[in-house]
């Protein structure tokens, strides 16, 4: 999955390391809910059917309030299944990414740096997330920047450590150690650009300086 996958605003130059979804059994309720919806009213019209009660001239009636509730359901279950499916994590060779989807026209796309990346740490509660192996996950982020949480994620121990190893890779590449690689590319043009007008500035002064001495010597 991770080898294939792209999602919004990914760069040119990212490859997708990590993919988390919520493990399936955290949906497995939902199934489960929508298939009793279901049997319920086939199990009113079994009774109906033994007792031999005689609706005939309600049957369009009945038969369309059926049709509605078996929409609903549906659209219930397709709208939990998009929230399920497409509420992802990601961590790329740069970046965290949480894409967070709320119902079926809005999504919440948070991104951070690696190297902005303090602690990550995997968090299993209780005997049924241990025997499934599926748990939370906390990334810290430094300063102000949110923090990510990835909730009832597969194995989340192995995707911790896959993190934290891509955090030491980008610090080892020399991103973070200086906090002007942590600025966006215009932001360190600009600081760059600065940095060699004061430079300039202060290479004019003393040349100024030099010649108003040397003026003063000849007088």
């Amino acid at each position: 999955m991770p080898d294939n996958y792209t999602f919004p605003g990914q760069k040119d130059d990212e490859k997708v390391i990590v993919f988390l979804r919520k493990h399936w059994i955290v949906f497995l309720p939902i199934i489960l809910l929508c298939l009793l919806l279901i049997i319920v009213p086939l199990v009113v019209f079994l009774i109906i059917r033994t007792n031999e009660i005689d609706l005939t001239e309600y049957r369009n009636l009945i038969f369309l309030g059926f049709s509605a509730y078996v929409l609903i359901i549906i659209a219930f279950f397709l709208t939990r299944f998009i929230d399920y499916y497409l509420d992802i994590g990601i961590a790329t060779d740069q970046r965290i990414v949480d894409i967070e989807q709320k119902g079926l026209f809005n999504r919440t796309i948070s991104a951070q740096d690696l190297s902005r990346v303090q602690d990550v740490r995997a968090k299993k509660q209780g005997v049924f997330q241990t025997f499934f192996d599926f748990g939370d996950i906390l990334i810290q982020t430094a300063g102000e920047a949110p923090n990510f949480i990835f909730l009832s994620v597969p194995k989340p121990n192995d995707a911790a450590q896959q993190i934290l190893k891509l955090h030491h890779d980008v610090i080892a590449k020399g991103y973070g150690d200086n906090p002007l690689t942590q600025l966006p590319k215009t932001q360190l043009e600009q600081t760059e650009n600065t940095t060699k007008k004061i430079i300039t500035s202060e290479e004019e002064l003393k040349k100024g300086v030099e010649i108003d001495l040397s003026n003063k010597k000849n007088e």
